[in-house]
């Protein structure tokens, strides 16, 4: 594409750095890859892509980094990558970092904005503006995203037709079969499948297909459960617990599902405040072709952009599992 891209990271020399900048400040450079510290205090005004490769550390930072682009009120765009690991390998650095000033309180309070910031991830009914603005205290209606075509977000982009439904039981059962597993290890993704009820193997040989919570929130998709699974963590119900296994040649990292401190009261059968969730019913039957047909040449362009910035991606990190939004 002709194309001039630069890299920006801590292992440059402070020279090659500032040339980096420099080239970027004055469009010599169109592309740069760089950590998130990369453009703060330069006031540039004609950035028209943002693109997160992994989930922002806060609703905070997420807002002052997507605000870079567009400043000059012209059409731009935002894009956000992330997955599951992620969450698991920025709350194993929050767990490891031993400074002075990473209280136990504070670590807690780190590891709350970063479940906030991936169920804001997670949600694909609500419009990624209300969502943000929200967070802030402001409100947006949804209906001023849909206004303009061009810049309206990933959520807000489909005709959807949405329910809210009680999960309050689903999130009893949910508690509950985390306490059988008090004295074991299980993971967010292996909840998924045995509420899901998964006819996998390894459910079948630990005898999982027995448990009481199997197959009890089957009516939930996948990414509505984790939502779901997201906000009882939120509430204290649930919490993670980050392990690390030395392998070989290299740690991993697993996160587990534990009991949160708020768990007792479900357990000793006191009332839980009622949990409700919106979920999508119904998505639009609009194929591929007749979108293009509705669409100007830029936003036919933009959308071959998408879909090689995502092949490309696939070649770098291989085959993993990723989703994307547009806010």
């Amino acid at each position: 594409y002709k194309i001039k891209a630069a890299s920006y990271h801590a292992g440059l020399s402070d020279s090659k750095r500032q040339h980096v900048q420099s080239q970027w400040a004055n469009d010599n450079c169109q592309v740069i890859c760089a950590t998130i510290a990369f453009g703060m205090g330069i006031d540039k005004p004609n950035v028209r892509f943002v693109v997160h490769l992994s989930m922002p550390k806060s609703i905070e930072g997420y807002y002052q980094e997507s605000g870079r682009a567009g400043r000059d009120g012209e059409i731009s765009y935002c894009y956000l990558f992330f997955c599951y690991q992620d969450l698991v390998k920025m709350k194993r650095l929050i767990q490891n970092d031993d400074s002075q000033t990473s209280t136990k309180e504070a670590k807690k309070v780190r590891i709350d904005t970063l479940n906030r910031v991936y169920d804001y991830c997670l949600n694909n009914v609500t419009c990624r503006r209300t969502q943000l603005l929200e967070y802030f205290g402001e409100l947006f209606p949804s209906s001023e995203c849909k206004r303009i075509k061009r810049t309206v977000c990933d959520n807000c982009r489909q005709v959807l037709k949405t329910a809210t439904i009680d999960c309050t039981q689903m999130s009893i059962d949910i508690i509950k079969m985390i306490s059988e597993f008090s004295h074991k290890n299980i993971t967010l993704p292996y909840t998924l499948e045995i509420l899901r009820g998964a006819n996998t193997k390894n459910i079948r040989e630990a005898g999982h297909n027995n448990l009481a919570a199997y197959n009890s929130c089957h009516q939930l998709s996948k990414i509505d459960l984790e939502r779901l699974m997201c906000r009882l963590i939120l509430d204290g119900y649930l919490h993670q617990e980050i392990v690390t296994h030395q392998q070989q040649s290299f740690e991993a990292s697993v996160a587990y599902v534990r009991l949160g401190p708020k768990a007792h009261m479900v357990l000793s059968n006191r009332l839980m405040n009622p949990i409700e969730l919106t979920i999508r019913t119904e998505q639009s039957n609009v194929t591929n072709d007749a979108k293009r047909k509705q669409q100007t040449p830029i936003e036919q362009l933009h959308e071959r952009c998408l879909s090689d910035l995502k092949k490309e991606l696939k070649l770098i990190f291989g085959d993993t599992s990723h989703a994307m939004i547009v806010p």
